[in-house]
This record gives structure tokens, C-alpha cells and sequence, in this order.
């Protein structure tokens, strides 16, 4: 299970799945490896809302509830039955996640550096690109399937100066990278 938190802005999302192992073979450098499927078995994110103040008018957002997003989190571990972790986006974990550990759940924080997120994107779009990534329809609640297929559309690297960045555009149909 992996959680990326948020508040106000962004999707607090949970994503699961797992990795099936379909055979073994011999890589470039002749070491026997296991070819890999990953599936997603779902997705389900919180969001923010907003209301109207009746009395100033005003539009106010109102953050995600984050008890219920907590909530729904252990419930799945308990249904899921077989979760080896729980990762958790560094930014605003460490009270749920020190939670989970008194809990005995299995749950640690991730910490997106550039670089981190260069690998995880480099390989998850090789793993798309070689169809090795399942996604079965009938697991996703709401349009959270049409969110992320979205959202890994637009997700693009960026050379700044010096670096490598992987974000969101800031305009456009998608802004978010939950």
C-alpha cells in the first residue's frame, strides 16, 4: 500500500497492489531473474471540498477528512490480509504513521528526493511500456482509474538548470501527480 497525503490542494491517495512472479529467465548480464507482472488492485482517493459561508459568501474549502481517509487505510490492511508495507509520502506522515507502527502495522516514511523520483519513473513507465503493469477496471471506485491514467499522461521530466525534475505541468488539463 502506498499513501500520498494531502490536505487542501491535491488528492490524498491510496494506491495497492501486488507483483506476480510469471517465470524465470536470464538477464543481459546472464543472471537468472524472475519476470514480473504488477498489478494495481486499486485505488481510492480523499479530496477537499468546498462550501459556501452563508454569512460572508464566501467559498471556503473545507480539508480532507483525514480520520476517514486513517480509517479506511486500516481497514484495508485488516482486508487485504497479506500487506508486507505501508509507504507513506514523507510530507505530514510521521503522526499516523508512529500511529500505525503502535498498531503494529507496517508502515514507514519515503522520501521523494529528485532522484528517488527519476528511478521510480524511469521504471514505472518501462514497466508500462513493456505491459509488465495490470490494471483491472472493476477494482476502482468513482473516476480515481481515469485520475491516475491521466495524471501518468502528463507526468513529464523537466531539465532545470543542472537537474532533473518530474512534476505536474502547472496549467493545463492535470495539474497534480498524486
Amino acid at each position: 500500500i502506498t499513501v500520498d497525503i494531502a490536505a487542501i490542494s491535491d488528492t490524498y491517495a491510496v494506491a495497492w497492489g501486488h507483483s506476480e512472479t510469471l517465470s524465470m529467465k536470464k538477464n543481459a548480464r546472464g543472471e537468472i531473474t524472475p519476470e514480473r507482472k504488477y498489478i494495481i488492485d486499486g485505488l481510492h482517493g480523499f479530496r477537499s471540498t468546498t462550501v459556501l459561508d452563508e454569512f460572508t459568501k464566501d467559498v471556503l474549502t473545507v480539508p480532507v477528512d483525514v480520520l476517514a481517509a486513517k480509517e479506511f487505510i486500516k481497514n484495508l490492511f485488516i482486508s487485504l490480509r497479506s500487506v508486507a508495507l505501508i509507504a507513506f509520502d514523507q510530507w505530514n506522515s510521521l503522526d499516523i504513521i508512529q500511529d500505525f507502527q503502535k498498531s503494529r502495522i507496517p508502515a514507514v516514511s519515503t522520501d521523494f528526493t529528485p532522484a528517488y523520483k527519476e528511478a521510480i519513473y524511469t521504471n514505472f513507465r518501462e514497466q508500462l511500456n513493456l505491459h509488465n503493469v495490470m490494471i483491472y477496471d472493476s477494482q476502482f471506485e468513482h473516476d480515481w482509474r481515469e485520475k491516475a491514467r491521466m495524471e501518468l499522461t502528463f507526468l513529464k521530466k523537466y531539465q532545470t538548470g543542472p537537474n532533473m525534475k518530474i512534476a505536474h505541468p502547472n496549467k493545463g488539463a492535470v495539474t497534480t501527480d498524486d
